[in-house]
């Protein structure tokens, strides 16, 4: 209405539909969809919601579903600002991330710029483990700690209040331990320990 384009709805205010909504491109070649708001109701409440209220209780279920199957997803929290961020909340069923990394020099990557806290990523598991493995055979699958620029030194620290460290090397012969040291320091490698080695 009031445009000199053919299918154009225009709604002024609000707009609730009871019922199913089908948003689609049509047939059109290019047919973008935007959903936006504007400004700040002054509460806690999102501006945007999107929800299901659909019960599943596993991956294959999917209760909402949001597809680029031919493309790149970009989610934008802010990024470069003061106050943009991510929130993710999870149930018992946890998170699960399925990359097909066959066509990236980088499968998964995390970046942190400009964090200089002690804890800039921080995994942690409150009642449980944190496992990191490896499962391929190839040159690269290895898993591979590194520090290779700061100077600290403890650099890599692996600490533990009241528990041990254990070093099982279950492997066929060739494998080992190795420390490659190239300090000139008396103690390079220094073992500190109140009981026997």
């Amino acid at each position: 209405r009031g445009t000199s384009k053919k299918g154009i709805a225009v709604f002024g205010g609000d707009l609730m539909v009871s019922g199913g909504l089908h948003v689609s491109g049509s047939t059109a070649a290019v047919a973008p969809v935007y959903i936006g708001s504007s400004g700040d109701d002054g509460t806690n409440n999102p501006m945007v919601e999107i929800k299901s209220d659909k019960i599943s209780d596993n991956f294959g279920d999917k209760a909402l579903r949001i597809a680029t199957p031919s493309g790149m997803m970009h989610f934008d929290a802010g990024n470069g600002t003061d106050t943009g961020g991510l929130h993710f909340e999870a149930g018992s069923k946890g998170v699960q991330f399925d990359i097909d990394g066959s066509n990236s020099a980088t499968a998964f990557d995390v970046t942190v710029t400009g964090g200089t806290l002690a804890q800039s990523i921080d995994l942690r598991s409150d009642n449980g483990g944190v496992r990191i493995s490896t499962a391929g055979s190839n040159a690269n699958s290895h898993i591979h700690l590194d520090a290779d620029t700061t100077t600290q030194a403890d650099s890599i620290h692996l600490d533990t209040a009241a528990g041990g460290i254990l070093l099982n090397l279950d492997a066929t012969s060739g494998k080992k331990i190795h420390l490659d040291v190239e300090s000139t320091d008396d103690d390079s490698i220094h073992l500190d320990t109140q009981g026997g080695v």
